[in-house]
């Protein structure tokens, strides 16, 4: 259950990534996002 919350997150991420046209987006966005998989 775990792992797949952990998965769809992923995959949301996958999608909001690319349309961020902003560097500093991104950046903030791939730092939190470990922070994220790891919160249930």
């Amino acid at each position: 259950m775990k792992y797949e919350m952990n998965l769809n997150k992923m995959l949301l991420f996958a999608k909001i990534l690319p349309l961020s046209a902003s560097f500093t987006n991104k950046a903030v966005t791939l730092r939190l996002l470990p922070q994220l998989l790891l919160i249930d």
